[in-house]
């Protein structure tokens, strides 16, 4: 009887505030070993013998020559080996990023601003942009293309986390080394990159000079000018790359260049995954969350693109083993920044929840492969 009138007690006591805070704690502390865990068992499965088998099913090992080692060029205030997070990261913590410039107050004078603003205020952001007659593409300008194009785009197909982006960018732009192609070499940032993620976000711009056909053209072709160099020495960067130049020319109607793009987009990825995966232990880029998310996305662009050019697909359904890209609930629950002209009355932005639509695309791209596979089979019987 004593039991029985314990727990009428316990459902009738109010929720106090200091056991919801506990909760949400362990909650917390519960999600948080649930990523590591799972971070453990994807870099156990990407680094096992049987599993660089069960990757080259859908990637077949293609032979790269590799660049030379890469110079620690000191910046004004990081350092190259900075700029590296640990496989497991998504968001290297206690890194620099690059600050968009409507993040960082313009009310403190250049004394009372922090060393972080001031290297951001520093960076040489158009360092390696094409020249654009005719056209004023202001910080600002840059800034906002930059953040739609990972929140229209990049992030929930390409796999691509700004924040490493970012990071690596403000290394690069930081440095002194000004040379059109530069022997430094990171994960996250190479100027063809950040070219052709300016042509595919110029779409975005509210300004009509800036989404003109012929300006996102010469950002196209600036990007283009690194291409052969990208091609001897294939790092992640080329295979996103490759994938915005095909977006961007599948977008002003240029079909066929976008399909020719996407396919050497598929070949640069299968060239990554070669180095990454099958000889982790000696390749350069050994990060297995970023390889996995950018195999990922070579594959849902490719069934896209079959789907909407009737086209056949490069890439085979991937091995059932092979683990699909890891959900980080961290970078998931916070929100995009506020561009500078937004008139949004939202106390608090909505998470921008980007490495579980990610996820979730791949899992539907898995169904538009048998559904492609499906119409293939009965077109050859009606034939």
């Amino acid at each position: 009887m004593r039991a029985i009138r314990m727990r009428e007690t316990d459902a009738r006591r109010t929720i106090s505030r200091q056991l919801l805070e506990s909760l949400r704690a362990k909650i917390t502390s519960l999600e948080a070993e649930v990523e590591r865990l799972n971070a453990e068992k994807l870099t156990a499965q990407v680094n096992s013998p049987s599993t660089s088998q069960r990757f080259s099913h859908g990637f077949n090992n293609v032979t790269s020559n590799e660049s030379p080692a890469s110079p620690k060029l000191q910046s004004k205030a990081i350092t190259l080996e900075m700029s590296y997070a640990s496989p497991q990261s998504s968001d290297p913590a206690n890194t620099p990023i690059y600050q968009y410039i409507f993040q960082i107050s313009n009310t403190d004078t250049t004394q009372n601003q922090s060393a972080y603003d001031q290297l951001n205020l520093d960076c040489d952001w158009s360092r390696h942009l094409p020249e654009l007659p005719g056209v004023l593409l202001s910080r600002e300008d840059h800034d906002v293309l930059l953040l739609r194009g990972f929140k229209y785009g990049t992030s929930w197909l390409l796999g691509l986390v700004p924040e490493n982006f970012l990071s690596d960018m403000l290394l690069y732009l930081t440095t002194e080394q000004r040379q059109p192609f530069s022997t430094l070499r990171l994960e996250h940032y190479t100027p063809l990159l950040h070219c052709s993620l300016l042509a595919f976000a110029s779409a975005f711009s509210e300004n009509p000079a800036i989404k003109a056909p012929s300006t996102r053209a010469r950002f196209a072709l600036h990007a283009k000018q690194w291409l052969d160099n990208e091609f001897k020495y294939p790092g992640p960067c080329l295979a996103r790359a490759l994938m915005l130049l095909a977006e961007y020319h599948c977008g002003v109607g240029q079909k066929e260049v976008g399909y020719m793009y996407m396919g050497m987009s598929i070949r640069a990825t299968r060239s990554t995954w070669s180095k990454d995966y099958g000889h982790a232990e000696g390749g350069r880029y050994s990060n297995p969350v970023d390889g996995c998310r950018q195999s990922w996305s070579a594959f849902c662009h490719d069934k896209i693109m079959a789907l909407g050019y009737s086209q056949e697909c490069e890439l085979p359904v991937l091995h059932q083993d092979l683990p699909l890209p890891p959900i980080d609930n961290e970078l998931d629950r916070r929100p995009w920044p506020l561009e500078p002209t937004s008139t949004s009355t939202i106390g608090a932005a909505p998470p921008r929840i980007t490495t579980i639509t990610f996820q979730e695309t791949c899992r539907l791209m898995v169904i538009a492969s048998h559904v492609i596979d499906i119409d293939k089979v009965s077109e050859e019987w009606h034939y």
